[in-house]
């Protein structure tokens, strides 16, 4: 019974150390993309400052110039830039980010199994070395079962023997009990011959 409690421990143990790794992984996994996710946004707000102030920059110097249609015309053609470049960066850190991942996640896979591999291994060769020790126990028990069951008989036949000594002491106890009740009455005659 102790046996089974101990693989009972032992696989508890082991369900627990796989949770484990498996919670470092997703924490892991959700820590790189909150951080490529800063890193797209800050980006994002960079680009916009700079075409902004670029096109604030280029639409104040021709406001200059009273040229007011080609600020409009500039001003759209910003925007389509922005635009196009926004969607552009956006679709390139999307890609850089899944590559990352996939990258990562592959890493922690290979990981992840080659730890499954070494605990399965472990798992074997401790269910080797506790069959050993039951086995082990269960021929102990076996010895001491059959010492005690030896030695069980030795006692009875003490037994036996000091049944018999002790019916042959109340027997002779009994017999000197018989002599000395004659050799009282004996007395008692003796006695009363002798007064008489």
């Amino acid at each position: 019974m102790p046996v089974l409690v101990l693989i009972a421990v032992f696989l508890f143990v082991c369900l627990l150390i796989f949770m484990g790794i498996v919670t470092m992984w997703m924490l892991f996994k959700q820590k790189i993309s909150d951080e490529l996710s800063t890193h797209v946004t800050k980006i994002k707000y960079e680009i916009a400052d700079d075409l902004s102030a670029h096109g604030t920059k280029i639409a104040n110097e021709l406001d200059a110039k009273n040229n007011t249609t080609i600020t409009v015309e500039i001003k759209r053609i910003l925007t389509d830039v922005y635009r196009k470049l926004t969607t552009e960066i956006n679709i390139k850190i999307t890609n850089e980010h899944s590559t990352c991942l996939s990258e990562i996640n592959t890493e922690l896979n290979s990981k992840l199994i080659a730890e499954i591999t070494k605990i399965n291994t472990r798992d074997t060769g401790y269910a080797f070395e506790m069959q050993k020790i039951f086995n082990d126990i269960t021929t102990r028990i076996n010895n001491i079962e059959e010492a005690c069951c030896n030695e069980f008989g030795k006692i009875l036949f003490n037994f036996a023997f000091i049944e018999t000594l002790r019916n042959e002491m109340i027997q002779r106890y009994a017999i000197a009990q018989r002599f000395q009740v004659e050799f009282d009455q004996l007395s008692v005659v003796s006695q009363s011959e002798a007064l008489n």
